[in-house]
């Protein structure tokens, strides 16, 4: 059971690749941009689902993968945490 999450602002150029794996479009620089961004939270959460709140948290924001300003959503890292109710 996902019962815990990671919240980030995330540009949507990005989001067919953290979503769908689809890398489709993106150079390699801008891949490995997105694969070195995503590894640790996949080292850490291997039980990791991605959600994106299209409906909010939409905006001119900081991109969380390269630090520029982007149109941006709100990313959801969803994952089991073991320590609730510990």
């Amino acid at each position: 059971m996902l019962n815990d999450y990671y919240e980030f602002k995330i540009a949507g150029h990005w989001l067919p690749a953290l979503v769908n794996d689809d890398f489709t479009g993106l150079s390699d620089a801008e891949a490995n941009l997105v694969e070195d961004w995503i590894y640790p939270h996949l080292r850490q959460l291997p039980d990791m689902t991605v959600a994106v709140l299209f409906d909010e948290g939409r905006g001119f924001a900081e991109d969380e993968i390269t630090g520029l300003y982007a149109d941006c959503y709100a990313v959801r890292l969803y994952f089991t945490n073991n320590n609730l109710g510990n």
